[in-house]
């Protein structure tokens, strides 16, 4: 049975709704921020905010994925399974890149306060918009674990600003179809797979079909240009991954 590519747009429309929304809240939150204090203070202060921003983003789009899922098991299943939304929060990595974003406050003698600030706003954002993406790949790929049948998952490629044609990496696993049964295989590992300008959406499937005007040799260009670059980097992550 084809999805209907309307579908899959409305979806990926909600999760660029949901980001959009939440840095707004976020770019609220750090007008407020004293950047003229002491870099361990305002780290703190951010670490603080980041937490909160962090949290509701992962949440709201895990919800919308698992809305997603169910509506479309529905359609193709006949039934919905009742989807669990994983949000995967985790304060530990939130820390950790507010740790890395403040870093041009603490170089700010190389330009000013104001610009070191602006950085490290959108730093932070991209994380936020980073963080929907992943809370909703994550959602419906532990969705898919949840099933009595095998689920198999594509990638379909969606343009963004700053990729009309879709991600390289989506673009690669787009020329496969709906072969990837879990996380690991379709490359959720890898830090570059989830980020802020990614509007290419993971798609479910319980038996044969597609999505409207997705042909996966469409992509096989793309396919051909991945196999050209340097893996290794994505190659140890899967390996650290299977050896936990």
């Amino acid at each position: 049975m084809e999805v209907p590519r309307s579908w899959v747009d409305g979806y990926a429309d909600s999760l660029e709704s949901i980001s959009g929304a939440c840095k707004r809240r976020l770019a609220d939150a750090l007008a407020e921020v004293d950047y003229t204090m002491p870099v361990a203070y305002v780290r703190e202060r951010l670490v603080a905010i980041m937490q909160a921003h962090v949290y509701e983003s992962r949440a709201l789009a895990a919800q919308a994925a698992a809305e997603f899922y169910d509506g479309l098991r529905e359609r193709m299943v006949g039934e919905r399974m009742g989807a669990v939304a994983y949000d995967g929060y985790d304060p530990v990595p939130v820390e950790r890149r507010v740790r890395s974003a403040v870093q041009p406050l603490a170089d700010v003698d190389g330009g000013t306060l104001g610009e070191a600030s602006d950085a490290v706003g959108r730093a932070l954002a991209a994380y936020v918009g980073y963080c929907v993406k992943a809370a909703a790949g994550g959602t419906l790929f532990g969705n898919g674990e949840r099933e009595p049948g095998r689920v198999r998952f594509a990638r379909i490629p969606r343009g963004s600003k700053s990729y009309p044609d879709g991600c390289p990496f989506c673009r690669m696993l787009a020329s496969r179809g709906f072969v990837y049964l879990s996380e690991l295989t379709a490359g959720g590992v890898d830090p570059n797979h989830y980020h802020d300008d990614c509007q290419c959406m993971v798609v479910p499937s319980w038996g044969p079909g597609s999505v409207e005007g997705y042909n996966p040799h469409d992509y096989d260009e793309g396919y051909r240009e991945w196999l050209k670059q340097d893996h290794s980097e994505h190659e140890a992550n899967v390996r650290e991954r299977l050896n936990r």
